[in-house]
């Protein structure tokens, strides 16, 4: 039998009205930094593996690899220079909206859209393309 959660919203105190809400002002948002000259965009593929019998998936992957062998001793996944900024594609084939989570590294949204190509995705699975600069 599953498990359930509740989660129950109480009021924390009365409305703040220190600053009017004509005068709140959200702060500027930073430029986009230029790519670093000379480093390629990065593809990445999050992928899953499926479960043959129930359908669901078992197993998560990035750019085919598990990510046990993407840490310490193996290899890392990829490098960057340090100061460096980096433009990653991540495509993301899953039927996850958000399958990955990095929080070590400042980024910015570029593009997201959606893509659909015949033969490359199993049964017809959508997947959607993110491009971010690091």
């Amino acid at each position: 039998m599953g498990q359930i959660m509740q989660f129950r919203v109480i009021p924390i105190g009365p409305v703040d009205t220190t600053i009017p809400a004509p005068a709140l002002v959200l702060p500027p948002i930073a430029p986009t930094p230029t790519p670093t000259v000379g480093v390629t965009p990065r593809e990445i593929v999050l992928s899953e593996i499926m479960d043959p019998v129930t359908g669901l998936p078992m197993e998560a992957l990035l750019d085919g690899l598990h990510f046990i062998d993407t840490v310490a001793p193996n290899p890392p996944l990829f490098t960057e220079a340090a100061d460096s900024v980096n433009v990653w594609q991540f495509i993301n084939t899953t039927g996850d909206a958000h399958p990955c989570i990095y929080t070590l590294s400042r980024s910015k949204i570029l593009d997201r859209q959606p893509f659909n190509v015949a033969g490359s995705l199993p049964h017809g699975m959508r997947g959607l393309q993110e491009v971010e600069i690091h």
